[in-house]
């Protein structure tokens, strides 16, 4: 799993465990949902000054591979 050096122990607890939602998201609605919570959350740290665009830019890229995943692992479940 990504743990990106630059956030604090704290900060990267809630991310780890805002990005593992999208892990345990069994609908596809919870998938967009928890996904949008990574984005929000990564997009706080950037307006707080805490990371870069770069490293929030990292951060969503990183959110949006897991819900690709997940989406894939959800629809193959369907078929």
């Amino acid at each position: 799993m990504h743990t990106p050096s630059y956030l604090t122990a704290q900060q990267l607890e809630t991310w780890l465990t805002i990005l593992g939602h999208i892990e345990q998201a069994t609908v596809i609605a919870a998938t967009a949902e928890a996904y949008g919570r990574t984005e929000g959350y990564a997009l706080g740290l950037y307006r707080a000054g805490v990371i870069t665009a770069e490293q929030r830019d990292e951060l969503v890229s990183v959110a949006m591979g897991k819900q690709a995943e997940r989406l894939n692992a959800l629809e193959a479940a369907e078929e």
